[in-house]
């Protein structure tokens, strides 16, 4: 008898080798097959002891195989990361660009608005305007700062005049000394 249980033991110390704890899928089946085919049906006062030994080793089996999902998953999250990242980089190098070239741009506008230039800008736009028509608006123009005097009718005109210069290339801030008046104005 005790030759039986050596016998027994040799062979499930035989089955646990390396290999067989590095098999994720089919551990269950291969020590089914083990226990079977090597004689072991003869181990006396085994039979609760190897179904707990099976069903652990199936237990081991559903773990191994849901780890196998959630690393897919990783694995799967991992390359939407990079790709987003990529993106990412993307975009903030055009970024970038897009903020040098709009350096570049008020640069170059920065050179070719003298203070001159912009008078001529602002004056040409506020004649142009339908709202401001026949409206005595005038623009004095000192280091790009635009200052607006004259007569509007309604304050609506006023900020449109003041919109109309803060548009104006070139222009750093505006101030408004306008006079509103309800009515006709005053020529």
């Amino acid at each position: 008898m005790r030759e039986v249980h050596r016998r027994c033991a040799a062979s499930a110390d035989a089955g646990r080798g390396a290999g067989f704890r590095r098999r994720r899928v089919g551990g269950a089946l291969a020590l089914a097959a083990l226990l079977t085919l090597g004689g072991l049906g003869g181990c006396g006062g085994g039979d609760s002891e190897v179904e707990k030994l099976m069903a652990a080793s199936e237990e081991l089996a559903r773990a191994q195989e849901e780890l196998a999902r959630a690393e897919e998953e990783v694995q799967k999250a991992e390359a939407a990361f990079e790709e987003a990242q990529a993106a990412l980089d993307a975009a903030r190098a055009r970024a970038s660009e897009a903020r040098q070239a709009v350096a570049d741009a008020e640069a170059q506008v920065d050179q070719q608005a003298t203070d001159d230039v912009i008078f001529r800008a602002v004056q040409l736009r506020l004649l142009e305007d339908r709202r401001l028509r026949n409206r005595a608006v005038r623009a004095e123009v000192d280091g790009g700062i635009v200052t607006l005097t004259g007569r509007v009718r309604t304050r609506e005109e006023a900020e449109r005049a003041l919109e109309i210069a803060r548009q104006t290339p070139g222009v750093r801030d505006v101030t408004s000394r306008l006079e509103v008046f309800e009515g006709t104005p005053e020529p």
